[in-house]
């Protein structure tokens, strides 16, 4: 049985259900294309900042990560790549956009400040993604990211993973720092207003009667985002069905 192709733009919770590439995405007839992790919608908007050196950061994922997110390079790498599926979501907007008064702009992950590159010489400020200015920028993105797919005619290829902060754990406990969550997904529901908009209900992977609940031993740490096996299985079973009821359309 041929593969369904996944391309990621996004975090672990779109990541994490395939498993690792010797597990159960295999079983599962999928084959991820490629992953891009630690960007958002508003930095992608911001121009591209080139010829930083990221040789500090050890990992070279990580450093692949940071370097793609800096050089903003998934609007060329799409125009490549062979894809079913663009499933994206929207949990790394929890990271802050560092944006120059020139209007460069790099995602502020762990990832990045790993390779200490001092930007004391490019006059910037550190957006939250509750800023206006912040979601001004992911606005921008998301206009230039659906015409990109447009482009290439595989809007109807996209699917938002539509998830939500947990705020309890596996064994029933509440998780720190309630307001923040709260918060979170707040932002979330801005999120999905917005690209709502611009896409039909199908093309949100629904988690009906599925409850976010985070994983206390995850791989990761316990942490919001990091959920128990049955919103993964639950998110594996949708893209499935996602899948084949687009490919009979």
């Amino acid at each position: 049985m041929e593969k369904i192709k996944i391309l990621i733009f996004g975090s672990c919770v779109s990541r994490d259900p395939f498993g690792h590439s010797d597990q159960p995405a295999n079983a599962l007839n999928f084959k991820i294309i490629d992953y891009y992790a630690r960007s958002s919608m508003a930095s992608l908007s911001t121009k591209p900042l080139y010829g930083l050196n990221t040789s500090k950061i050890t990992s070279p994922f990580q450093k692949k990560m940071v370097d793609r997110d800096l050089q903003k390079i998934f609007f060329k790498d799409i125009h490549l790549l062979d894809f079913d599926i663009l499933l994206i979501d929207f949990i790394d907007d929890r990271l802050n956009l560092i944006l120059t008064d020139d209007g460069y702009g790099v995602t502020d992950s762990p990832e990045f400040k790993k390779s200490e590159i001092n930007l004391n010489n490019l006059p910037h400020r550190i957006l939250s993604c509750n800023h206006d200015l912040y979601k001004h920028h992911w606005q921008q993105g998301w206009k230039q990211f659906l015409h990109t797919l447009e482009s290439i005619k595989k809007v109807k290829s996209l699917l938002i993973n539509t998830v939500f902060y947990s705020n309890k754990d596996d064994r029933g406990e509440k998780l720190p720092h309630q307001n923040h969550i709260n918060l979170s997904n707040s932002y979330l529901s801005w999120a999905y207003e917005q690209v709502s908009a611009d896409l039909p209900k199908t093309q949100f992977l629904q988690y009906e009667d599925i409850e976010f609940i985070s994983k206390s031993d995850h791989q990761w740490g316990k942490a919001p985002f990091h959920y128990t096996s049955s919103v993964e299985q639950a998110c594996l079973a949708e893209i499935k069905n996602f899948y084949y009821l687009s490919a009979h359309h």
